[in-house]
């Protein structure tokens, strides 16, 4: 079977400072590829950091011909932000210095300046009908994870933002009978401290989250394939 990944930078690897958090072998995509080729599987990954999943029906069509997708949830379509995608990622001077005045105090502009995410509800409801239905090829859709508190601290509200997006993907995923939801959001939430699978600097996966990742999806394709 030809298995297609598109994720967020969820995943891609991680790195701080110019130290490596999680490499690329160590990512939860590269780990199923290394699981599923030496069963004969055809593995593609395609992952982009600030990935939205309104940008998912452009991107399907570089790969229609697979038999299972597996889709990661963007977190960066409900994070609470203080700019727009295109001051966030911006390299020029101004941008630049708008991001360091934030950094300074972020949960300070969250709450009292601006605050809003870079999809809108409609955006993510057509976005999943365009996907969903446009093949019959099964889809697995990882939804987004909690954030740790320091994440919660810096950006206010960001947890309940992302449990209102992942309520919104799983009443519009039921609709589709040839999506399956991955709720890794409750998985992370059953363990008792759900923070040792995140960075502790950012709201990614570390070196055991990835490894938790791997486990959960390919027990899910395990079942399809």
């Amino acid at each position: 079977m030809r298995i297609v990944f598109i994720t967020d930078s969820y995943g891609g690897a991680r790195i701080h400072k110019n130290e490596i958090g999680v490499s690329s072998s160590q990512t939860y995509p590269e780990l199923l590829k290394q699981e599923l080729v030496p069963m004969g599987h055809e593995v593609l990954i395609d992952f982009a950091a600030f990935r939205k999943l309104t940008d998912l029906p452009k991107l399907f069509l570089n790969y229609s011909e697979a038999d299972v997708y597996v889709f990661q949830a963007g977190i960066v379509d409900c994070y609470p932000r203080v700019l727009s995608q295109e001051l966030t990622i911006s390299q020029n001077a101004f941008a630049k210095l708008i991001r360091k005045l934030i950094r300074i105090n972020r949960s300070f502009f969250i709450r009292y300046i601006y605050n809003k995410p870079w999809s809108s509800e409609k955006e993510v409801l057509n976005a999943i009908t365009a996907v969903c239905s446009s093949t019959t090829a099964k889809m697995i859709w990882l939804n987004v994870a909690p954030v740790n508190a320091f994440q919660e601290k810096e950006t206010p509200g960001a947890n309940a933002a992302i449990v209102a997006f992942n309520t919104l993907l799983s009443s519009n995923l039921t609709k589709h009978k040839n999506a399956i939801l991955l709720d890794i959001y409750t998985q992370l939430m059953k363990t008792e401290t759900y923070e040792m699978y995140i960075h502790e600097h950012d709201s990614h996966l570390n070196i055991e989250g990835n490894k938790l990742y791997t486990k959960e999806v390919l027990n899910v394709l395990k079942k399809i394939i």
